[in-house]
């Protein structure tokens, strides 16, 4: 029997210029460029995961954050296994915007408790300009149900560790979905706690890499939850 492959959709949201389409492009490409322009409508590419030795394709969508395009922005937010509401660390405007993105994602979602939600906190690197405390972001994440991350794209810190700490979190609440060739329905399988090994590669991964192997533990450590449950991984 063929291998299943296991696709998890997730999109970034948030104002424009915030960071989002660095992320994107740091983790699809493990590439940078300060002078990359604002993203238009949405783009979408995909990436695979080694986790527990099995492969994952992470479909992700990256969306507008202008209010222009903001009418079909919140089309590409529905049925995603996770949400990345982002905003920018140097930027306070951004981060009391991200409760308008929250309601936004939940008109267009119904059963939204069922997606993960992540808060990020982008451009980590520039700590000297901060306006948002690394405490004001945990404490927004822990009232609404979500794990705090802070990353910057322009170093790559912490962009790979989101989506381990994501692929880990649908494990624990068994919303991956297996996407079997032979059939024309998604199958739902729940997953045990995953345990990783530490990833052998150096931070100066090769360009264009297509595989990535994470250490889900480690990346969970750095993350805030704004669910406590014993056992949690």
């Amino acid at each position: 029997m063929a291998e299943r492959n296991v696709l998890i959709t997730i999109a970034l949201c948030g104002d424009a210029s915030v960071g989002k389409t660095g992320i994107f492009k740091r983790f699809i490409k493990d590439q940078f460029s300060k002078n990359e322009k604002s993203t238009i409508s949405c783009d979408v590419a995909c990436k695979k995961m080694n986790v527990d030795g099995r492969s994952y394709n992470i479909q992700l969508w990256d969306t507008a954050g202008q209010e222009v395009f903001r009418a079909t922005t919140s089309t590409y937010f529905r049925n995603r296994h996770v949400m990345l509401f982002c905003y920018d660390i140097t930027k306070k405007e951004s981060f009391n915007h991200v409760e308008d993105w929250i309601k936004e994602f939940e008109q267009v979602q119904r059963e939204s408790n069922k997606t993960i939600k992540f808060l990020i906190g982008c451009k980590k690197d520039e700590n000297a300009n901060r306006q948002v405390t690394s405490n004001e972001g945990k404490f927004f994440a822990k009232r609404n149900n979500m794990t705090h991350f802070e990353c910057s794209a322009l170093n790559g810190e912490g962009v790979t560790e989101i989506f381990g700490a994501a692929i880990a979190e649908l494990q624990k609440t068994g919303g991956i979905i297996d996407l079997d060739p032979t059939k024309d329905i998604n199958v739902v399988q729940r997953q045990k706690r995953p345990t990783i090994s530490q990833p052998k590669t150096s931070s100066n991964q090769q360009k264009n890499k297509e595989d990535t192997t994470v250490d889900i533990q480690q990346n969970l450590a750095s993350g805030e939850s704004g669910e406590e449950e014993a056992g949690c991984c």
